[in-house]
């Protein structure tokens, strides 16, 4: 049976952000032939109990790590200290972690090194290929292409300079580390493609997923109320849903706007609208998404294919959003969503569906169908398997 060692950047459980919810089942659904171990890098918010969750699914070698702090303070010393590196490969990479990581390797006698994301993709090394391990670069983004649009589209004027040489380490980073596995793993087609242009090794693709057995579809009130679902701790989702905001939903009459995702209350800037319902978090998902007409998705930069998109999907819940960035989920086709390419277009697709309940029914359907086809987290975790298997 081959060992897998799985080194995740974030603790996978509570699955409370897309990467962790991720890795988690990966783990739980690709593990099946496998002997798994875990490297996790843990943030302050970590609870000694989440350890039981991970061992439930058949993970009892877990080795842990504090990430060094991204405070202000911080990073200054870290852009001072370490300036021909990114700034993630200086929060994330350290020397001991490395020696620590070399020695588990030939201890365990493991077969397959799994980086899972770009922040662990840093200890992936030529000195790992010596050894007789086979590695992967488990991608999430396309890192350097999602930093790129952010300094193009988000970015103050100011710090530009800054960032587009941080964008210039980055894809030297990623190129580097793609090169040297035997593997990278992309989310999507499109992610696919572009690695595949700067890494001469193998590209294969895991989706990401949903548990379809714990997800069904809810009852739609229909009060005229829009869904947004997604973490703020990530950049594009502030801006997709502060640019939906003012370019859409004040020139909506009567609509309801409710926005739930960590830091949705520190992040973002109309919390005070009577209007719009603003959640942290929020106990049981099920609610919201049954007082909920439409899942809008305003997203317009990032890469891979987006949990929360899935997940209103799976619920039963008709999409609207930038064409761009919902085709390339696999199996949706024109019809099964309604597709925009303005701000004005979606005010217009969303006053037309508020106005069409059976319009509404028929896309839910249609979308709840494709997840349940393409998927479900048992298939994707098979696609896993197999790679880890064929390595």
């Amino acid at each position: 049976m081959k060992k897998v060692l799985f080194f995740t950047y974030d603790f996978p459980y509570p699955t409370t952000s897309g990467g962790k919810n991720r890795a988690y089942h990966m783990l739980k659904y690709g593990g099946q032939n496998v002997e798994l171990h875990l490297f996790s890098f843990i943030r302050s918010d970590f609870k000694k109990e989440y350890v039981d969750e991970i061992k439930k699914i058949g993970i009892s070698n877990i080795t842990l790590f504090e990430r060094k702090s991204a405070d202000k303070k911080n990073l200054i010393k870290i852009l001072i200290e370490s300036p021909f590196q990114s700034i993630f490969k200086s929060l994330y990479y350290s020397k001991e972690v490395e020696k620590q990581l070399h020695a588990y390797l030939l201890e365990n006698k493991i077969s397959i090194f799994h980086a899972e994301s770009f922040y662990t993709s840093f200890y992936i090394s030529n000195t790992i290929k010596q050894m007789g391990i086979k590695q992967i670069y488990g991608s999430e983004n396309v890192e350097h292409i999602l930093y790129k649009e952010y300094v193009k589209n988000s970015s103050p004027f100011y710090l530009k300079s800054g960032y587009r040489y941080q964008v210039k380490k980055i894809e030297h980073e990623e190129r580097l580390v793609s090169n040297i596995s035997d593997t990278t793993i992309a989310v999507s087609e499109e992610d696919k493609s572009v690695f595949e242009t700067i890494t001469q090794a193998p590209v294969e693709i895991v989706d990401n997923g949903i548990d379809t057995k714990n997800i069904q579809v809810v009852k739609r009130l229909g009060k005229r109320s829009l869904l947004f679902v997604g973490n703020f701790s990530y950049f594009p989702n502030i801006e997709a849903v502060e640019n939906f905001y003012k370019n859409t939903f004040v020139y909506l009459n009567d609509a309801k706007l409710i926005v739930v995702g960590k830091k949705a209350r520190e992040k973002l800037s109309f919390v005070k609208n009577k209007n719009i319902e603003v959640y942290n978090f929020v106990p049981d998902l099920v609610d919201v998404y049954r007082k909920a007409d439409i899942f809008v998705f305003p997203i317009q930069f990032g890469g891979g294919t987006n949990f929360k998109l899935l997940e209103a999907m799976a619920y039963g819940l008709p999409v609207v959003g930038f064409d761009d960035k919902i085709k390339n989920v696999r199996g949706l086709k024109a019809g099964d969503y309604v597709a925009v390419r303005t701000y004005v277009q979606m005010k217009e697709a969303i006053e037309e569906l508020f106005t069409n309940r059976a319009h509404q029914d028929s896309l839910a359907k249609r979308a709840r169908s494709v997840v349940e086809s393409n998927y479900s987290w048992e298939k994707i975790g098979k696609n896993l398997s197999n790679i880890w298997q064929n390595l």
